[in-house]
């Protein structure tokens, strides 16, 4: 009798050590016995500069509570965050610059089991298509582009003409009151030149009023007709000497002799600037952004 009795014990002893849940091993990561902790998104989908981004990131296995997310290395474009979740983080943003970004992220559960995975994610610039042809650049430096806003429009011109070819031409103007031009008319885009336009952009500042109207019409009066794209970019409604009922009513005949020129607004200044940016390219036919 008391042998059946050790052997019964023996065999239920066994029995609950094989029973589910209960890992005596290694469970590498697993955080108390179950399946291990890992990250199940492996890859991310591309985005646009300016355009609203956001990701799913899910996990699953370990304790399957209490996850916490970070970013370990690398970096996610600037102005993104990174949101926790159970079992799903979230990251969102609206991308200013357009590349390739790497970073690794690290979930932990409640247990404090770990699990990285590494991502890209890839930002497309403002012009997808091809970059080539006759450019002008026209860009607000008025106090309202101060800031950040500034640092943004000179990345992008620059992610711009870094692009051309010694078979494109380009030029600059700024306004804050008054125009004033890089060169005052189109020069090809030569390594020489090139340096000479990021030297000048990087060395702008900003002050002033407005002015997109008489920028517009200045520019427009100066610049050929061959333009193939005008980038205007705007941090505030026009100011001066004239409305934006005035540019939106005026602007069709200065832009008449454009037929093929294909005019990009960008919008720096937010939604206060939304409707005028958004006209302004109708007129044209052109295309509108918001970054």
């Amino acid at each position: 009798m008391k042998r059946l009795i050790l052997a019964t014990a023996v065999c239920c002893l066994l029995a609950a050590c094989d029973a589910p849940g209960n890992n005596n091993g290694n469970s590498g990561g697993g955080g108390g016995g179950g399946t291990p902790l890992q990250i199940i998104t492996t890859a991310l989908a591309s985005t646009q500069v300016g355009v609203n981004y956001q990701a799913t990131i899910s996990a699953t296995g370990g304790s399957g509570a209490g996850y916490t997310w970070s970013v370990v290395s690398g970096a996610m474009p600037l102005g993104f965050g990174l949101i926790d979740g159970t079992p799903d983080a979230t990251i969102s943003g609206v991308p200013n610059l357009p590349g390739s970004y790497s970073f690794t992220l690290q979930v932990q559960d409640s247990l404090g089991a770990t699990a990285t995975q590494a991502l890209q994610l890839d930002v497309i610039g403002y012009y997808s298509q091809p970059v080539g042809g006759k450019f002008m650049f026209v860009l607000d430096r008025s106090s309202a582009m101060a800031g950040a806003r500034h640092t943004t429009m000179v990345n992008s011109v620059t992610a711009v003409i870094q692009q051309l070819t010694d078979n494109d031409e380009f030029d600059i103007a700024t306004f804050n009151g008054s125009v004033t031009y890089l060169w005052g008319s189109l020069m090809p885009a030569t390594t020489g030149n090139v340096a000479v336009a990021l030297s000048w952009l990087n060395a702008t500042t900003t002050g002033g009023v407005s002015d997109s109207g008489n920028a517009l019409q200045t520019v427009c009066a100066a610049m050929p007709t061959d333009l193939d794209r005008m980038f205007l970019y705007i941090a505030d409604n026009p100011g001066g000497s004239m409305t934006a009922v005035q540019v939106l009513t005026d602007f069709p005949a200065w832009w008449q002799p454009f037929s093929h020129c294909d005019l990009v607004v960008l919008n720096l200044g937010g939604g206060a600037v939304a409707s005028f940016g958004q006209q302004l390219a109708a007129l044209a036919g052109g295309s509108y952004l918001a970054i």
